[in-house]
């Protein structure tokens, strides 16, 4: 009985910290880092429409992020290698580094059809899969953005939702964040969760004024001010929790957050790394449980076998073209792969995994997800088996039901 009523009193909590906080509220509480940090901040990135998937993903790699919005803008000067965040834009979507392998896997399934080549098979030639991933990165790397664009939104893999990001204009700032978390992350396209919302400040009155949603994403045009990310709605949360006593100490068991092991999917660390992508891209899922190879005792019981590491979309920030052969790896090696890139260290703190004991609360599961800025914590039991997991997405979406 003492456990249901903290979880109701940290359930209203949490209600209440999602309606009085605001858009403004996490953006001022981000600059407040920047400045105590004093570290060099490289500025919003924005890939041109026009420019090559190798551009793209190198503008990704030097902004150590994932995805960044896709933007046309009329006066750019072409020598420039960057849009100038200080004219306006028109934003056409967002591009990440999956939606460029995506399609690449796409083509990669087709290429092999047409040739007869058994390159999708488990016991596919590594050496052919090697050569074939080498050939077709060379050549998407001089692809074009747009192409890719197009491609996310007719391709196998692709669903009714076109960009994973929305807008919030900056006359809107002092929307709650239940408002931004409902229309924006959780409302673009109805479908999908988005992962970034891009703060623009708009030309003109006129063009606000044929707005049918404060959160919508197409022809948006204005001058970008900031980009507000899950991410940063969960590390405000966390800053905050000395007001949040009562949820502060709710397991994250009680509050039914998360997902449990008996929906997780699981992969054994064997498995090469492009298989586990197309998994991944055929279900629609952002990350996969690794389980050691040697601790699964038959194919149909993988999840019983003893965690080991993640594979999400994280782990595909900084890949480049000339990387791609190395998806022919085995997952763990090539997330052992991944942690060796330079690309990969330079600015952010590389972990394999981050877990809970089973019996968490939410406090010890924020502090994780703050603390290494990843995207997902698992709930692991004292056998080393997954027993769930929690993510940033889980955590907006709480917020989201609480609120209706």
């Amino acid at each position: 009985e003492k456990t249901m009523a903290t979880a109701r009193d940290g359930a209203r909590e949490l209600a209440a910290f999602g309606r009085d906080s605001t858009v403004k509220d996490v953006l001022q509480w981000k600059e407040n880092l920047r400045i105590g940090s004093q570290s060099e901040t490289k500025g919003t990135i924005l890939i041109d429409v026009h420019d090559t998937v190798g551009k793209a993903l190198r503008l990704l790699a030097d902004g150590n992020v994932l995805s960044a919005p896709v933007v046309v803008q009329e006066k750019r000067n072409s020598a420039s290698k960057r849009i100038d965040v200080r004219d306006p834009v028109t934003l056409v979507g967002f591009l990440g580094v999956t939606d460029v392998l995506k399609v690449f896997l796409e083509e990669f399934v087709r290429d092999a059809f047409e040739n007869n080549r058994d390159l999708i098979a488990e016991n596919a030639d590594v050496r052919e899969r090697v050569e074939e991933l080498d050939r077709l990165g060379e050549m998407f790397e001089r692809k074009t953005v747009s192409s890719i664009c197009n491609a996310v939104c007719a391709g196998a893999f692709s669903s009714p939702q076109r960009y994973d990001g929305g807008v919030v204009y900056t006359k809107d700032l002092e929307m709650s964040l239940t408002t931004a978390i409902h229309e924006g992350f959780f409302n673009v396209r109805d479908t999908i969760p988005a992962h970034r919302l891009l703060i623009l400040q708009p030309e003109d009155d006129l063009f606000l004024q044929h707005l049918k949603s404060p959160t919508t994403t197409m022809f948006a045009r204005g001058k970008v001010v900031d980009i507000l990310s899950q991410s940063d709605v969960v590390g405000y949360l966390h800053a905050k929790l000395e007001s949040l006593p009562s949820l502060s100490q709710c397991k994250i068991a009680d509050m039914e957050i998360g997902t449990s092991w008996s929906d997780m999917v699981f992969v054994t660390s064997e498995m090469p790394a492009i298989d586990v992508l197309s998994m991944m891209c055929s279900k629609g899922l952002t990350s996969l449980a690794i389980v050691a190879h040697d601790s699964v005792e038959s194919p149909r019981a993988v999840e019983r076998g003893r965690l080991e590491g993640n594979l999400s979309t994280s782990d595909f920030r900084g890949l480049q073209p000339h990387e791609f052969r190395t998806l022919a790896l085995p997952v763990q090696k090539f997330l052992a792969a991944r942690k060796m890139s330079e690309v990969q260290t330079k600015n952010t703190e590389n972990i394999d995994l981050v877990s809970v004991p089973e019996e968490a609360n939410i406090l010890q599961a924020l502090e994780m997800l703050a603390k290494y800025r990843v995207h997902r914590v698992y709930r692991v039991n004292e056998a080393g088996r997954a027993m769930g997991v929690i993510t940033l997405t889980d955590i907006l979406l709480l917020i989201d039901n609480l609120a209706s």
